[in-house]
């Protein structure tokens, strides 16, 4: 499994990037709904060039900017 460690480009914060294997990426611990994650990969297009976004970042969000913030978070 290929782990790249990068920063994430909202907090500059190091965390792993397992691009080849996503299913074992720490996002999968989110639950998203179909909207939040259409919201989420826009800003992330429009913000930070498509980048990933560290945990910490995209529960963040969720809480302050997407509509139904009521998600389930594992």
């Amino acid at each position: 499994m290929l782990k790249i460690q990068i920063h994430c480009p909202r907090c500059q914060q190091p965390f792993q990037c397992k691009v080849d294997e996503i299913a074992h990426c720490d996002c999968q611990q989110l639950t998203l709904n179909f909207e939040q994650t259409q919201q989420l990969r826009q800003l992330s297009l429009n913000q930070y060039q498509g980048q990933c976004l560290c945990n910490t970042c995209i529960k963040s969000l969720i809480k302050t900017h997407f509509k139904d913030h009521d998600a389930a978070q594992s």
